[in-house]
């Protein structure tokens, strides 16, 4: 009989946000990834914002094994009726997300 794999109690995100510190859209879905998770007690969130979201840094986070999940929030601010950038990217209002319990 096959056995279960574990379930780690904790999920554990890493939230990089605006590297290139002129994207005002990334700080919006930062901002908007931070409610939706931050306030979870089964997840660890880890934010690199701006500065911090370093080459260096980022690689050592990238290869340390320790994220179940990385957020890039690098979107640019959107313009209204510009349907190829519209496209491309959903506005933050419109995403809603919750971690769930396994079954």
């Amino acid at each position: 009989m096959a056995r279960a794999t574990p379930v780690q109690p904790t999920l554990n995100l890493l939230l990089v946000v605006n590297p290139t510190r002129d994207l005002e859209g990334a700080e919006e879905e930062g901002e908007r990834i931070k409610e939706l998770f931050g306030a979870h007690s089964s997840v660890r969130l880890v934010v690199r914002h701006q500065k911090e979201a370093n080459k260096p840094t980022l690689l050592k986070d990238f290869s340390s094994g320790e994220y179940d999940v990385i957020h890039y929030a690098a979107m640019p601010t959107l313009i209204p009726n510009n349907p190829p950038a519209a496209a491309s990217f959903a506005p933050a209002s419109r995403c809603s997300a919750a971690p769930t319990s396994p079954a």
